[in-house]
């Protein structure tokens, strides 16, 4: 995050999706690093950030295609592809 950070990154994008990690023990520690990376060191508390979902290495597997757009409510704990996925 400290890298996306120093890049500029994270200043131009609109939300962070967080996967679900392999031990459910480990979410509470990558909840506190986003938090402090991106809200506090890189300013940006507004950022939605929607974690635990399942995508990548943790079961069930899930996949995003790259390149789309996605809306994020984090009230509902929701991530909806607002585009098709073929054309």
């Amino acid at each position: 995050m400290r890298n996306l950070h120093a890049q500029g990154i994270l200043e131009v994008i609109k939300g962070i999706i967080v996967g679900k990690p392999a031990v459910e023990e480990k979410l509470n520690n990558s909840k506190a690093v986003y938090k402090q990376v991106v809200g506090f060191e890189a300013n940006l508390p507004d950022i939605p950030i929607l974690y635990n979902v399942n995508v990548g290495h943790a079961y069930p597997i899930g996949v995003f295609p790259l390149g789309l757009k996605y809306e994020i409510d984090c009230d509902n704990k929701t991530l909806t592809l607002i585009e098709s996925v073929t054309e």
